[in-house]
């Protein structure tokens, strides 16, 4: 099921905001001094039945969620499974490979790469976008204690966002 990329559709009285109101007030989770990933992610059939529709970056936002969470659980699941030492980088790498790469790469960085190239033209919803992978990456490393899954989030760093900006 695909989600609809657009602007909200806000009011004149949500967009209008006093002079005097700090922008870290305005309630996008962006602009506040927060981690990105607070809010709940995307519930595709909810949305189509609500009507709503979402930024490319609110979207991209709830997928990182979703996807970085189900690998953190299911990694550490399979190693306590497995009775494999979290320490052991090779064995978790070597899991990592066997069960999630192919389906991430094919299903997701693949897609991504061309909704990307495609539907992605502003400059700040790109920054965004690397700002949202940075900050998985760093709740990867310091929340889950996992590194294997840099590699991918690297790969949608350097071969699909900054190439945005030539």
């Amino acid at each position: 099921m695909e989600m609809p990329f657009s602007t909200r559709n806000e009011s004149s009285e949500e967009l209008k905001r006093s002079e005097d109101e700090p922008i870290e007030s305005s309630g996008h989770p962006f602009l506040q001094n927060q981690p990105l990933f607070v809010e709940d992610p995307i519930v595709a059939h909810i949305s189509k039945l609500k009507n709503q529709r979402f930024l490319f970056e609110e979207i991209f936002r709830s997928q990182m969620k979703l996807i970085s969470d189900t690998i953190a659980k299911e990694l550490i699941f399979i190693l306590e499974f497995f009775d494999i030492q979290m320490t052991n980088k090779t064995q978790q790498t070597y899991m990592f490979n066997s069960i999630f790469r192919q389906i991430i790469s094919r299903y997701y960085v693949d897609r991504l790469k061309r909704m990307v190239d495609a539907n992605l033209f502003d400059v700040y919803s790109c920054l965004i976008m690397i700002q949202i992978n940075e900050e998985c990456k760093k709740q990867m490393k310091n929340v889950y204690r996992i590194g294997v899954f840099d590699s991918v989030l690297e790969k949608i760093s350097i071969y699909i966002l900054w190439p945005r900006f030539s």
